[in-house]
């Protein structure tokens, strides 16, 4: 309790002289190291943010390119989807000159 009514005092003091307490030699030799702590969180608070920051521009951009690749697969699969329908193929074949004939019986597996 002594300590802190010193600490009272001295604040008095300095300010009825006119001296600004932040601007002192002595408050900074006796908080030296609180201030120094201080610096390395707001530098470790910082840095954090910007890692943070990039690690969610990085989500963000995989996130577009997997829709990107999503919706050229369905569009790629549609394609393959209507180039593949048996009446294409039918449509084809009977443009062509090759005589097919089209099977009546299932197909069998030979093993």
């Amino acid at each position: 309790m002594a300590k802190k009514i010193n600490i009272i005092d001295e604040a008095g003091k300095m300010i009825s002289d006119d001296q600004n307490l932040l601007f002192s030699k002595k408050f900074y030799e006796q908080n030296f190291q609180k201030i120094l702590f201080i610096i390395i969180l707001l530098i470790s608070y910082i840095q954090l943010r910007y890692e943070y920051e990039d690690h969610i521009i990085a989500i963000a951009r995989l996130k577009n390119e997997r829709n990107d690749v999503r919706y050229t697969s369905i569009e790629k699969w549609g394609d393959l989807t209507v180039r593949n329908r048996p009446e294409v193929i039918k449509e084809k074949v009977a443009d062509s000159d090759v005589d097919l004939i089209e099977s009546d019986e299932p197909v069998v597996i030979i093993r």
